[in-house]
């Protein structure tokens, strides 16, 4: 009986010594695409279709893009980011809104929301007076997806900042 206690407690040191934590770094995403990837758009006014109706709520103008990049998989456990520049250099994620008007009391505001589903990406534009114009001026998109493992790997990472998610993710635009 003497003998066996000293056994049972080495046998019991060597299961745990022998155990080793999971890395996460080695998590591969599944399928055949990259971890992250970008789909760049530019839009023009005639890309805007208008939803809703003029006046009432609901009104808008909405773009849908196809980014490919978007895969069954990425739509329903992945991440899925939208930036948007009104001049290809300074990016604003989605979803944001912007004070229009006169200052200092804007009497309106639009805001730019967006979706998405496997394949497609859509942005829509309302105002909060119901009277949204469709949008003139060139807009251009970028629309970010990665795996859950990619996302899990930079878990403090600002998403909110286009250039370190290009940066981290060495996205190409």
């Amino acid at each position: 009986m003497n003998k066996l206690i000293p056994f049972t407690i080495l046998l019991i040191t060597a299961i745990i010594c022998s155990c080793k934590k999971d890395d996460d770094s080695t998590l591969q995403p599944k399928g055949n695409y990259p971890q992250a990837s970008t789909t760049s758009f530019t839009l023009y006014s005639n890309n805007w279709g208008h939803i809703g109706t003029f006046g009432n709520p609901g009104d808008g103008y909405e773009a849908d893009l196809l980014a490919t990049n978007i895969s069954n998989d990425i739509a329903s456990t992945g991440t899925v980011l939208c930036y948007v520049s009104f001049d290809n250099v300074n990016w604003i994620q989605i979803s944001f809104t912007l004070p229009l008007g006169t200052s200092p009391t804007y009497p309106y505001s639009e805001s730019w929301n967006g979706g998405f589903r496997t394949g497609n990406y859509f942005i829509d534009v309302q105002d909060n007076d119901f009277l949204t114009s469709q949008p003139n001026g060139v807009v251009y998109a970028r629309v970010v997806a990665m795996t859950h493992a990619a996302r899990m790997k930079n878990p403090m990472m600002d998403l909110s900042n286009y250039q370190e998610v290009k940066r981290v993710y060495n996205l190409n635009d």
